[in-house]
């Protein structure tokens, strides 16, 4: 598929997406406990790697490799799959409950920390596929995005590329105090 049609199908599903109340966050996404979690970054910064570790060590299931729609369905947040799946190939048509969002950053060792509001909307924005030409759609994501930052809970973790990433991370999920 040309890199014009796949923009282009991105955008219809941007477009439908934001007039159903719900945005499409850059991300792989896990169902872990029958709960979605998202790891979110910048491209090349190891969200597939995050997934498939969870995948190997904790039998996760690995719903998207790319792209997550995040939707407000009776008071809770949700992560949908979508059919834009980018390199990993991976897109499964299955919604869970969003228990949390992970921003990620490659580093030597594992530390996890919660994320504030205003650094969460910074975040979120950065991933969130927008159509910032059209200012209703832009206002309407920005909308759906503060409220998530304040009903969903987001952590940065700095972690490497091994088994250890997910033991730290799994600590958090779990109830741990940080």
């Amino acid at each position: 598929m040309s890199i014009i049609l796949i923009l282009l199908k991105e955008m219809k599903i941007t477009v439908f997406s934001i007039k159903y109340d719900a945005i499409i966050l850059h991300c792989s996404y896990i169902v872990i406990d029958d709960f979605a979690v998202l790891f979110s970054a910048p491209s090349g910064t190891g969200k597939s790697t995050q997934a498939n570790l969870w995948y190997e060590y904790r039998n996760a299931q690995i719903v998207n490799g790319d792209r997550a729609i995040i939707k407000k369905i009776e008071n809770r947040y949700y992560a949908m799959g979508t059919p834009i799946c980018g390199s990993s190939d991976i897109s499964k048509n299955i919604s869970k409950p969003l228990k949390a969002i992970i921003y990620l950053s490659q580093s030597k060792y594992n530390y996890i920390e919660k994320i504030e509001q205003k650094e969460m909307i910074k975040k979120l924005i950065s991933e969130t596929t927008i159509n910032f030409f059209n200012q209703d759609y832009f206002n309407k994501a920005f909308d759906i995005i503060n409220h998530i930052s304040t009903s969903v809970e987001m952590y940065h973790l700095w972690c490497t590329k091994d088994f250890n990433a997910v033991k730290c991370l799994e600590k958090v999920l779990k109830g741990d105090k940080l």
